[in-house]
């Protein structure tokens, strides 16, 4: 009977030790794994954020991943390079239900804090988080994103989670069309140039001239966003320290440069100014017809 009753007793923990040791994965070692798989050279992946990821800590929400390349120009084949990723990663986000929203070259870096050269800004939707992995996980995109990492020099990935989308209004961009590609990083509190926060902090001061922007300037000019929203987590690079995204579609040159020059923008940007610890504004062009919405 005391036999029978120490076996009993093992049972349990000869289970245990089988499964500790029989296809359960340790997602920090995945995690490692994975973010040695997708690392490049010159851009380490973000563990912490492919931890959460596997542990499914995201929840399930739609979200676009918004990609900042510095290309090299000293390979010829650059752009074959690239080619071949693509193909690679279109074929992995139709599995999955994603696409490429925006691809667009840059035509000139407004404010540039970091001195750092961006060539190209892209966006891509995914409806899940399981999306995302499943792309990050495939044998075919871990073979083909070596070809990205060859053909850049610099990548800056993160995911951003959308509160405001508005589909262009043309998917054929026109000649003179361009659009602004903005990161901010808010103050804790504002500071104006008379030295105070006027009782705001940096995000609130920024939110002044965003929304007055919107309801009043933009629209004259024939101008709007197209995507905006929150800087979630870092996927690729090393700079985390950013607040908020946002692509506003501007009809031409001589529209922005008069916006910018009138007193209205004038007496508004103050507020920007205030709220902003740093920002990153590239003038862009559209390679490829945005489609933010599939």
């Amino acid at each position: 009977m005391k036999m029978r009753y120490s076996l009993l007793l093992l049972l349990p923990l000869l289970f245990a030790c089988s499964d500790s040791n029989d296809g359960v994965s340790d997602p920090g070692a995945e995690a490692s794994a994975l973010a040695a798989q997708l690392s490049a050279p010159h851009t380490p992946a973000n563990e912490d954020f492919l931890l959460s990821l596997l542990r499914n800590e995201l929840g399930s929400d739609p979200f676009y991943l918004i990609e900042y390349r510095e290309l090299r120009d000293d390979q010829a084949d650059t752009r074959a390079l690239l080619a071949s990723y693509e193909q690679v990663l279109t074929e992995q986000l139709q599995q999955v239900g994603g696409y490429t929203a925006f691809d667009n070259v840059v035509l000139q870096q407004v404010t540039n804090p970091e001195a750092q050269v961006w060539h190209q800004v892209r966006g891509i939707y995914f409806p899940s988080p399981q999306a995302l992995l499943d792309v990050l996980q495939a044998p075919a995109y871990q073979q083909a994103v070596k070809d990205e990492h060859a053909a850049t020099l610099h990548l800056h990935a993160f995911w951003l989670t959308p509160v405001f989308v508005q589909q262009p209004v043309g998917l054929q961009p026109d000649e003179d069309e361009f659009y602004m590609a903005n990161l901010n990083q808010h103050r804790e509190q504002a500071l104006y140039p008379d030295g105070t926060s006027h009782g705001l902090t940096g995000a609130e001061a920024d939110a002044l001239y965003t929304e007055t922007m919107l309801a009043e300037v933009l629209p004259v000019i024939g101008a709007y966003p197209v995507l905006a929203g929150n800087y979630s987590h870092l996927v690729l690079g090393s700079d985390a320290a950013w607040d908020s995204f946002a692509l506003v579609r501007y009809p031409g040159l001589p529209e922005f440069l008069g916006m910018v020059a009138s007193p209205r923008f004038q007496e508004l940007v103050v507020n920007k100014g205030a709220g902003l610890a740093r920002g990153s504004s590239m003038r862009t062009a559209a390679v490829n017809p945005l489609s933010l919405e599939q």
